[in-house]
């Protein structure tokens, strides 16, 4: 196993910060479990799990994602069904969807004269 540690917390910038003999692998930063473009951690049967500042936690997808196919969501930390996640997702397509619409620039309208 390989390890990096930055004033006695495990802490890496450009990998992982663990490294498993077994081919698995684990984020961490400041001594936390964290990364923010991917899983925290990886197993080498296709396992995942994303973790944002120690907490288990992913607004696209299942945060666990199991060998088998399993998965679960979880949210700063909190474990929500499939059915709260769902509802979230609507939530924040609509809310983008309105965002991109105020970020149109409507034109002055042309002056029309008879």
């Amino acid at each position: 196993m390989t390890t990096w540690w930055k004033d006695d917390a495990m802490h890496r910038v450009d990998g992982p910060a663990i490294e498993f003999a077994n081919g698995r692998t684990e984020w961490w930063y400041e001594g936390r479990l964290h990364r923010e473009d991917g899983p925290a951690k990886e197993w080498p049967d296709g396992g995942e799990e994303w973790w944002n500042h120690g907490m288990q936690h992913r607004t696209d997808g299942p945060a666990v994602v199991n060998y088998d196919g399993s998965y679960e969501y979880w949210l700063n930390g909190k474990l929500v069904s499939d059915e709260v996640f769902q509802a979230l997702q609507r939530d924040i397509e609509k809310d983008e969807k309105l965002e991109r619409l105020s970020e149109v620039k409507l034109g002055a309208p042309e002056k029309v004269t008879f």
